[in-house]
C-alpha cells in the first residue's frame, strides 16, 4: 500500500488530528439516490420488460445462457414494493443487468433474422421467374 508521505520514524508522531480530519470528510460522502417512487416505477417497468424478454423464446436456453435465466427468474419473483428504499435500488439495479443481457441477445437475433430475411429475398420467387 502506499501513501502520501514516505514513511517516518516511530519516534515522530502520528498526526491523529488530520486522521480524524480526513475519516470525518470521508464519512460524511453521500450519494443521492432518486426518490423511491422513481425507483419502485422503474423497477415495475423493467420487471415487465424482462419477463416478456425472457418469455419470447428468441434467447435459447443452453449452458451459456442458463445463468441469465437462472438470475432473471429470481430477479422476475422478488417484489419491490416491500423493500427499503436502498435495497429497491439495488434490485433495479440487477434488474437493468439482466435485462440489458436479455436485450442485446434479443437485438442479435433480431439483427440476424432480419439478414437472414433480406438474403431470401435477394433470389426471385418462382412467380417473379414466371412473369
Amino acid at each position: 500500500m502506499t501513501t502520501s508521505r514516505p514513511h517516518q520514524h516511530r519516534d515522530y508522531p502520528i498526526d491523529v488530528a488530520q486522521v480524524d480530519a480526513d475519516v470525518k470528510w470521508a464519512q460524511q460522502i453521500r450519494l443521492t439516490l432518486p426518490p423511491p417512487v422513481s425507483v419502485t416505477e422503474r423497477a415495475v417497468r423493467l420487471r415487465g420488460l424482462l419477463a416478456d424478454l425472457v418469455s419470447c423464446g428468441v434467447v435459447p436456453e443452453n449452458a451459456h445462457t442458463r445463468p441469465l435465466y437462472r438470475s432473471a427468474h429470481y430477479l422476475l419473483q422478488l417484489d419491490v414494493h416491500g423493500m427499503r428504499h436502498t435495497g429497491a435500488v439495488d434490485h433495479l439495479r440487477a434488474l437493468a443487468i439482466s435485462a440489458r443481457a436479455f436485450s442485446a441477445l434479443y437485438r442479435l437475433h433480431q439483427s440476424r433474422t432480419q439478414r437472414q430475411i433480406e438474403s431470401e429475398s435477394d433470389f426471385p420467387s418462382e412467380i417473379e421467374e414466371k412473369a
